[in-house]
Formats: C-alpha cells, sequence, structure tokens
C-alpha cells in the first residue's frame, strides 16, 4: 500500500539500486518516461502499483502488518501491494510483491483482477489471488513486514474500524468476490 499523496519514498532493492518506475498517463497507459521511485511527478503522471487480496479456502483473507521501519503507515495491518517497475506488467507485480515480502509463490492461473482505482497519483491495480498458504512457511521481509495472519472478513472490518487495518477503497470489492464465489460453490454441491 502506497500513500496516495507521496506514493512512499524511494526505496532501495535488495541489489541496492533505486526502484525504476515506468510513468502512466491516468488511462494506465505507459508515457515511454520512467522515473525513481520517490520523485515528485508531474501533472498528468501518475505511477501503477498493485495490491494483491489473498483468499484461502475457508474465505480468510492474509494480511500483513507493515514493519516499523516503513515510512508509511509503520506498523499498521495492509494487504500485500507495491510499485509496478519498469517494463513489468501489473501481473507480474501482482505475483512479484508478495513473494518478495512473505515468500509465497504465486501462479497466474491463481489471480484474478478485480479492478484499477484512482487515488491521487497512484493507479491501483488490485487483484485477488486464491490460494492456501501456511502462516509458518513465510518468509518475511524484514524490511517491508512484520508479522502476516489471515482473518475473517468481519475480523477486518473490525480491526477497519479501529484503524488498526489500512482502508482501502476496494475492500468491498474483495467481500463482494468473496460472496459470489460462495454463491458459485453453493450451486456446484
Amino acid at each position: 500500500m502506497e500513500n496516495a499523496e507521496s506514493h512512499d519514498t524511494t526505496v532501495k532493492r535488495e541489489n541496492g539500486t533505486n526502484e525504476i518506475c515506468d510513468v502512466y498517463d491516468v488511462y494506465g497507459n505507459r508515457t515511454g518516461k520512467t522515473f525513481v521511485r520517490g520523485e515528485p511527478l508531474s501533472d498528468g503522471q501518475y505511477v501503477m502499483v498493485v495490491d494483491v487480496w489473498i483468499v484461502n479456502s475457508r474465505d480468510e483473507i492474509l494480511i500483513q502488518k507493515r514493519s516499523k521501519y516503513k515510512k508509511d503507515l509503520p506498523g499498521t495491518w495492509a494487504t500485500h501491494s507495491g510499485c509496478v517497475m519498469a517494463g513489468e506488467t501489473s501481473l507480474q507485480a501482482c505475483i512479484r510483491e508478495p513473494m518478495e515480502e512473505i515468500g509465497i509463490h504465486i501462479l497466474p492461473q491463481q489471480v484474478h483482477k478485480l479492478n484499477r482505482k484512482l487515488r491521487g497519483k497512484l493507479l491501483s491495480e488490485n487483484f485477488v489471488v486464491e490460494q492456501d498458504f501456511l502462516v509458518e512457511d513465510a518468509v518475511l521481509q524484514e524490511e517491508e513486514v512484520s508479522q502476516i495472519m489471515w482473518v475473517t472478513v468481519s475480523q477486518l472490518k473490525q480491526m477497519a474500524s479501529r484503524r488498526e487495518f489500512y482502508r482501502y477503497p476496494e475492500f468491498f470489492d474483495v467481500v463482494r468476490f468473496l460472496e459470489q464465489r460462495r454463491k458459485r460453490r453453493s450451486l456446484q454441491k
């Protein structure tokens, strides 16, 4: 999750280089320009980010607690997210980010695109990933994530009301996805 106003500060990649991102127009088209993450964008320029909602077969959502080292919202529970790197598709970022942050392997066939939302200078591509994952199998990237856990929709709503979980505009789209999935399952029985 990125702050819609500042889109976070420059973050060093594991190999020590800055994150280079493509510049997009408001419609999600690459402009042919790039920028170092954290640099200000001009009017009409946007950065593409992904928010990844991992759901299991019990309709629980895997959330992560942001590291205390994060500039934006340290210690806040959130979904898995990050910038789409230069030359990368949003689907590739959807698969890469959770792998980097918690060590979960995602296959393209597990991914469902929800929507795209405009939040300030962010074009947020939102995905639901259907996968069971054991929390004890996680390999946390300490500078990004301090903890993960599965929660129910009800628990997540309570956490959001207490401002423990970041209030994502697409949260209710995820809830709708889960409700539709439950209906499909009941019709198949």
